[in-house]
């Protein structure tokens, strides 16, 4: 019994002694240089980066086919973090006029004018390894996972999304984007894409000429201009709400394929800085 009397006094005891120092501890002070400050204005982790690739293509290309698929593979990865753009434009897609844009055919001249080897792929319109255009497709995976991991993706200074909107009545697109930026912006473009998928058409492939060859990411046209528009400076925690319409009444292209791509891009380097891809029309499965 005394045994038993001794233990529990020691365990109390110890008890207590633990309770005083951890007391002790839990009473210093913190320098302010060393607390852990949390800036509520970066939101990087809230938000996914991305990455868009300007597949410059066509019909009469047949390596092109090989790299469509392999920038689908990439997709598959990443998802929503890799949008892709196909462009039917130069000489190798003379045989398909029809699959041509005046907004595609200026973004040939202005990134790469000689178009001498297809296919051509530019990210985010930032130079990779020393270059701006890729004509080994093998290496694009490479390079894209470059860009989401470079230093400006770590750094954003806005956000944006797009609402794309579509009226069976007036057969028009409508597409509300929002920029909210947390610091100051000044010098950036916002550019509207319509694309298409699910287009079966003809293409040379490294076997066959084929004339049921599905095309994916076909851009179609710019909606806000083939350069889009210059948005105006904001200020720190400021918001802004854009609209743009489009009319699709002269046009054949299936609405259910449709897709709206919307990217912010600096106005002087013309590097894409933020991407997105919204359906224009959600089939439910």
């Amino acid at each position: 019994m005394e045994t038993l009397k001794y233990n529990l006094r020691k365990s109390i005891s110890l008890l207590l002694f633990v309770f005083f120092i951890a007391s002790f501890v839990a009473c210093d002070v913190i320098d302010d240089e060393d607390k852990l400050i949390v800036d509520d204005k970066i939101p990087s982790k809230n938000i996914k980066n991305t990455v868009l690739l300007e597949d410059f293509t066509g019909v009469l290309c047949k390596n092109c086919p090989d790299a469509a698929s392999v920038a689908h593979d990439i997709q598959d990865k990443l998802g929503s973090q890799l949008i892709i753009v196909s462009i039917h434009a130069g000489p190798y897609s003379s045989s398909a006029p029809e699959y041509q844009s005046e907004a595609g055919n200026s973004y040939l001249n202005k990134f790469y004018p000689a178009a001498n080897e297809f296919p051509a792929g530019i990210i985010s319109r930032k130079q990779v390894d020393g270059s701006l255009v890729h004509t080994n497709f093998k290496k694009w995976e490479t390079y894209i996972m470059e860009r989401l991991n470079s230093d400006i993706m770590g750094n954003r200074l806005f956000d944006f999304d797009m609402f794309p909107q579509f009226s069976e009545e007036t057969n028009e697109i409508r597409i509300e984007s929002t920029i909210k930026a947390y610091n100051n912006l000044s010098g950036v473009h916002l550019q509207l894409w319509i694309t298409e998928s699910g287009v079966v058409g003809n293409q040379l492939t490294n076997t066959e000429f084929k004339n049921d060859y599905i095309h994916n990411h076909m851009l179609r046209d710019a909606i806000n201009g083939i350069w889009g528009e210059e948005i105006e400076s904001m200020e720190e925690d400021s918001e802004k709400l854009l609209s743009n319409t489009y009319s699709l009444n002269d046009k054949e292209w299936d609405t259910n394929n449709l897709h709206i791509v919307g990217f912010i891009y600096d106005s002087k380097t013309m590097e894409v800085l933020q991407v997105l891809e919204k359906s224009l029309i959600e089939v439910e499965e």
